[in-house]
């Protein structure tokens, strides 16, 4: 599914979590998690235009966002690979 769908599996989220705890805790709790997660959104972005050239920034534009997402699942991916190796090796 597209990106661009996750508002709709959000809202069932919400909704299901509405009808089985109490509505304004999901509510204010849903709130808080999308002020935190947008302003996070915000610093990142700022943070990529003053890294980034111009240029970079107005090519990513181009490039679909599942790439970019996918692109980045991967990459943490292989970060968590990474560090449970050397966890591992250097032992608990």
């Amino acid at each position: 599914m597209c990106s661009r769908h996750s508002g709709d599996k959000g809202q069932l989220v919400v909704v299901t979590l509405a009808s089985r705890y109490d509505p304004k805790k999901v509510f204010f709790g849903t709130m808080g998690a999308f002020t935190l997660w947008s302003g996070l959104e915000v610093l990142l972005g700022q943070y990529v235009v003053s890294v980034l050239p111009g240029s970079t920034v107005t090519l990513l534009g181009l490039v679909p966002e599942s790439f970019l997402l996918g692109v980045l699942a991967t990459l943490v991916l292989l970060g968590v690979v990474g560090l449970l190796r050397q966890w591992r090796r250097s032992g608990p």
